[in-house]
């Protein structure tokens, strides 16, 4: 098994870069990190050899960004208005480079057209397929971290944007990392023209969820519905600019009317055959988390 000499990892700030980067060093790969918003010192303490900072949008800081790489993970920032033209413009650049093995970040079910968040990314599957790069597209469900539920460790009830009886397909984004990290590390030998859906197999209603939170926590978890601004805030942050945090908001409103009328349902069997092992459940998920919050809670508690 040979590992590629340089990985560019592109939104290396997000939470998948920060996950991935230091298994990506621990393999032996030489990391180089981009992101609009990157932190040197920060990226350096996760392993990366290089970190650049710079807009995927702009052809030169991807052309220096993609000079010497063997692999690229492109991951697009998230809820951008032109993820599809991010990604379009990092094909080109890993095309001009000469990159070896072109791995991106997708969806669970790029082909649902109502949704823009997935025609864009589905559109870049398509780019990427017509590149002539050897490439691996990752498709995982909805981030078992994304979910509202630490705000239940803290006595209030679990949150959720669309109809509380509709499924979701969840995944671990530990997970996910651990298969990005195989394929990047094993190459387009093995992983070249691969699509991986990626599913932890529980598919869920926000009832089923709170159960489980119930059950781990000993006590009734209420179950709220929400708006969609409240979760973006509490996600991704306040936002400075009005015009882009309302066109988040549409977008995700447009994702919580979806799925307030379908199910959202995925299959473990390819993340089971990649992992060598039974996907992490949404129960292990959350008592892992439970650990960490109540560390982080003792710790806030002690500094005070």
């Amino acid at each position: 098994m040979s590992t590629p000499r340089t990985i560019l990892v592109t939104s290396a700030m997000g939470n998948q870069g920060r996950l991935l980067i230091p298994r990506l060093a621990e393999a032996g790969c030489q990391v180089r990190a981009f992101d609009i918003a990157a932190d040197p010192e920060a990226l350096r303490k996760l392993g990366a050899a290089e970190a650049i900072r710079g807009d995927l949008l702009d052809d030169a800081a991807l052309g220096q960004a993609m000079a010497g790489v063997s692999a690229v993970y492109h991951l697009g920032p998230n809820a951008h208005p032109r993820e599809d033209d991010i990604g379009l413009a990092t094909i080109r650049a890993a095309k001009r480079a000469g990159v070896r093995h072109f791995v991106f970040g997708s969806v669970l079910h790029p082909q649902i057209g109502a949704l823009s968040q997935h025609a864009m990314k589905l559109r870049v599957s398509e780019a990427l397929l017509e590149s002539g790069l050897r490439w691996t597209v990752l498709a995982p469900a909805h981030y078992m971290q994304t979910l509202q539920h630490r705000a239940a460790f803290a006595g209030d009830p679990f949150r959720l944007t669309w109809s509380l009886d509709r499924r979701q397909a969840l995944v671990d984004l530990a997970d996910v990392t651990e298969v990005a990290a195989r394929v990047l590390i094993e190459g387009p030998d093995t992983h070249h023209a691969a699509t991986y859906e990626l599913c932890s197999g529980d598919c869920l209603t926000a009832w089923q969820i709170a159960e489980g939170l119930s059950a781990l926590l000993s006590r009734d978890v209420p179950v709220l519905r929400v708006m969609p601004e409240q979760v973006i805030e509490s996600v991704i942050g306040p936002d400075p600019d009005p015009a882009r945090f309302a066109e988040r908001v549409r977008l995700f409103g447009k994702v919580a009317d979806w799925y307030s009328g379908h199910d959202f349902d995925g299959s473990a069997t390819v993340l089971r055959a990649l992992l060598g092992r039974e996907p992490t459940s949404l129960a292990q998920f959350l008592k892992r988390d439970l650990a960490v919050w109540r560390a982080n809670v003792a710790a806030e508690t002690t500094d005070a």
